[in-house]
């Protein structure tokens, strides 16, 4: 998978679990990083905007256990 088109799935997936309105990017130099808050918590997540090969398991997993630290009551899962 373009590791651009995951990470557009990824942001779209913590934007319907974020806050209503809360969520936006923020990038001044590096990585992008996804700013929103869940629950009441204002939390953010790392995107890489240089991947590897094993970008896209590697991500799943991550968005994953960031997921399940999320003060939050319904836990989906990233596939």
């Amino acid at each position: 998978m373009n590791p651009n088109r995951l990470n557009r799935r990824i942001i779209k997936f913590l934007q319907v679990l974020a806050d209503d309105d809360t969520l936006h990017l923020r990038k001044k130099t590096g990585h992008p990083i996804v700013v929103a808050c869940y629950g009441g918590e204002k939390r953010h997540f790392v995107l890489s905007s240089s991947p590897s090969r094993s970008y896209p398991k590697r991500m799943i997993s991550t968005v994953n256990r960031f997921v399940r630290q999320l003060p939050i009551t319904n836990k989906p899962t990233f596939t």
